[in-house]
């Protein structure tokens, strides 16, 4: 059991370290001073007893690398304290041998994707900076996560979007801004509850 809880709290704190980051973040295709991940920070809170947290899960990803190659690898995203990263193994090399294992980070790559269960169509992440960024909420805004998942916890929304505006940090006050026609919402959203923010906003008739 210690093991386990070990293990947990390692992944949930490791992809958490991309919501530290988010007030400074920058949108896709802008450079960043520091790298988004950070090792001494931990998330604000545990997940709720009976509640399964967002980790990393392995998927069947479709590679497009930047020079137009392709690649499909069944793993999961990885994050260091540099990037995010996706393992290639060559299993026709030694087990011992240092070309064994390929580590694919953002920027050797024009997207990754996996197949959505819910809808059969691909799931894309674009690569920006060094994490790939994923939609996993689609609507009059749009948010973003640097995880794969097609559903992730509050703080794992690194942007939102309003139509095919500017990606916005999620931390910045500006925001808050694309929620104020709508009070319910505007109100779940100061309260850090983006997910149903953005579903009581998206879902509202115009």
């Amino acid at each position: 059991m210690h093991t386990k809880l070990t293990l947990l709290i390692s992944l949930f704190a490791v992809h958490a370290g991309l919501f530290a980051e988010q007030a400074t973040a920058q949108p896709p295709g802008a450079r960043t001073s520091h790298p988004p991940f950070s090792n001494n920070w931990y998330p604000s809170h545990m997940p709720m007893p009976g509640h399964s947290p967002t980790i990393s899960q392995k998927h069947h990803f479709h590679i497009v690398f930047a020079d137009g190659r392709d690649e499909f690898v069944y793993t999961k995203l990885i994050a260091d304290s540099v990037s995010e990263y996706l393992v290639l193994e060559n299993k026709s090399v030694g087990k011992k041998d240092s070309g064994r294992f390929t580590r694919i980070t953002p920027s050797q790559t024009k997207s990754i994707s996996h197949v959505n269960v819910l809808t059969g169509q691909d799931y894309t992440g674009q690569p920006s900076d060094s994490c790939w960024l994923f939609k996993p909420i689609e609507g009059k805004i749009n948010a973003y996560t640097a995880l794969a998942e097609i559903s992730v916890d509050d703080e794992f929304l690194l942007y939102v979007q309003a139509g095919d505006g500017p990606l916005i940090p999620i931390a910045d006050p500006k925001a808050a801004d694309l929620f104020s026609a709508n009070s319910e919402a505007a109100n779940l959203f100061s309260n850090k509850k983006y997910n149903k923010a953005l579903k009581k906003y998206n879902s509202a008739r115009d």
